[in-house]
């Protein structure tokens, strides 16, 4: 059997990550912090904001690690605010 996923995304700061981390720990998934997928590579940046390829390559990343999990049955949670700015 497949395992299945949750995202939660929000706004900076609204606790997503702490509710991610409970949930995890509750049920036996993965959790996986698009904010740490970031912060482990060399994101790069535009006009002060984090650059759409940054957020492509961060989520290619966890998608692979989802996937071994997934794969296994295991739950897989992400957290993360998933925006960038489209105006430049």
């Amino acid at each position: 059997m497949k395992g299945h996923y949750v995202i939660i995304r929000g706004s900076l700061g609204v606790g997503k990550t702490t509710i991610s981390k409970a949930i995890s720990k509750k049920i036996g998934a993965k959790h996986i912090a698009i904010d740490r997928v970031l912060d482990e590579f060399k994101k790069e940046w535009k006009n002060g904001y984090i650059s759409e390829k940054s957020f492509i390559k961060a989520n290619e990343i966890a998608a692979k690690q989802a996937k071994t999990f997934l794969d296994k049955g295991q739950p897989v949670i992400f957290d993360g605010n998933f925006y960038h700015n489209i105006t430049n």
